[in-house]
């Protein structure tokens, strides 16, 4: 992704369920009760930071690289 002038905010790579951190499922699991992750990525943005977005009932819920809830978006 890029801002209007060209400027670099992140890239989201797609990855398999499988691949995100293990703590996601069971946050999801324990917040989201019946809910199951549709999509996953991977997502760097320009300082180099790593997060994963797992999507849920159709919210991105963000995670740090050790599968720790950040935030919902």
């Amino acid at each position: 992704m890029f801002t209007p002038n060209g400027i670099f905010l992140e890239i989201v790579l797609a990855i398999p369920i499988a691949q995100l951190p293990v703590p996601v499922a069971g946050y999801v699991k324990s917040h989201y009760k019946g809910a199951s992750i549709k999509e996953a990525g991977k997502v760097t943005d320009a300082a180099g930071k790593l997060t994963y977005e797992a999507e849920i009932k159709g919210k991105d819920l963000i995670f740090d690289e050790a599968g720790n809830f950040i935030k919902e978006d």
